[in-house]
């Protein structure tokens, strides 16, 4: 299987099984992915590693962009990431929420192991840390 396949799997898997994201990350770095960035207004993802560049649309085709807020909300951001780590929203719910929250983008770093969230004015940002879990 090529590493975009890979990608694609493991992906399709921590969806239908609701993997956390910390085991996600693992699977993903294991596979060659050295970082990814996602647009949540566009759903998009494009992941980058040893094979090169790939993109995913992360969402059914019949759902619209979503609109991203002028302005950086933490304290909504902080909120919604908690609903989604405690998995009371789905994945597109999650890019949908931080959209209007103010998110423009996102940034997986696979070496220094963060997620760094970015607002349109990119001096606006959180960065989260990713805790390392072993993969049985």
């Amino acid at each position: 299987m090529s590493q975009p396949n890979d990608i694609a799997l493991i992906l399709e898997q921590s969806d239908t099984q609701g993997w956390s994201f910390p085991k996600q990350f693992e699977a993903l770095k294991k596979v060659g992915v050295t970082s990814y960035e996602v647009i949540p207004s566009t759903y998009d993802a494009i992941f980058y590693g040893n094979f090169g560049i790939w993109h995913n649309h992360q969402a059914p085709d019949d759902i619209a962009d979503a609109s991203v807020a002028a302005e950086f909300d933490q304290e909504a951001f902080l909120a919604i990431l908690n609903q989604r780590m405690k998995k009371d929203i789905t994945y597109i719910e999650f890019l949908q929420s931080i959209a209007l929250a103010g998110v423009d983008r996102y940034v997986v770093d696979m070496a220094d192991r963060t997620v760094t969230y970015y607002g349109i004015d990119e001096s606006h940002q959180y960065v989260q840390n990713i805790p390392e879990i072993i993969i049985t």
